[in-house]
């Protein structure tokens, strides 16, 4: 077994954070002996329920002793509720004999932990259409409309899918920050012996360099 020769910390801070918005936070990083590079990733093992949120990998430069971790908060989680999220530092180490080795760091104590209060969303997308009935090489214009509040900037607005349920399909639009209706064209092709199970999601994305703040709204698939 060995021991990472570094160590990933914060400083206790909570504060609200909107669902469907990203969240950043610093972190520092007492390296001891080792000079390389470290991934900053979410950890494999957590103190509490994740409740959908997601962060990318983070890679830390060799001279670096500090960094920003961002993570995206879903849009449907449950307002009110805490969010609490712990990171984990990944890098490879040299024996003295020369071969290396994977080693990670990771803590659950309150102050390492990314914690924030969910708070209501900032953004809201409407697919004017709830149902959806499919017909076999057939198509649907479904209309949107998005509300940014007090958001600016152009957003996409794409269709999600489920994996298991392909066979339907729609080209993602962009809406200049001055416009908030658009339309999705679905088309749907080999679709006769799917089962849809689930419904499928209209999900609008806005990066407005501060943040990337995501809004979701879903269509029931019927024959």
């Amino acid at each position: 077994m060995f021991v990472s020769p570094f160590k990933v910390w914060g400083i206790y801070n909570s504060e609200y954070a909107n669902r469907g918005s990203s969240y950043t936070r610093k972190f520092f990083i007492d390296r001891g002996e080792f000079k390389g590079p470290i991934q900053i990733m979410l950890a494999d093992t957590q103190a509490r329920h994740l409740q959908g949120v997601t962060g990318r990998l983070l890679v830390v430069p060799p001279e670096d002793t500090e960094f920003v971790f961002q993570i995206q908060l879903p849009p449907w989680m449950q307002v009110g509720r805490t969010c609490r999220s712990c990171v984990m530092g990944v890098a490879e180490v040299t024996d003295h004999d020369g071969s290396r080795h994977t080693v990670s760091y990771s803590s659950q104590e309150q102050a390492d932990q990314i914690v924030c209060l969910v708070a209501p969303r900032l953004m809201f997308v409407d697919a004017e259409v709830q149902t959806a009935s499919v017909q076999e090489n057939g198509s649907l214009q479904v209309p949107v409309r998005l509300n940014r509040g007090t958001l600016s900037g152009k957003a996409v607005i794409e269709l999600v899918v489920p994996s298991h349920l392909q066979g339907i399909n729609a080209e993602s639009i962009t809406l200049p920050p001055t416009e908030t209706k658009g339309a999705l064209e679905l088309k749907f092709k080999n679709v006769s012996d799917i089962n849809w199970n689930m419904p499928i999601t209209v999900r609008a994305t806005l990066r407005d360099g501060k943040a990337i703040h995501i809004a979701e709204d879903y269509i029931e698939i019927v024959r």
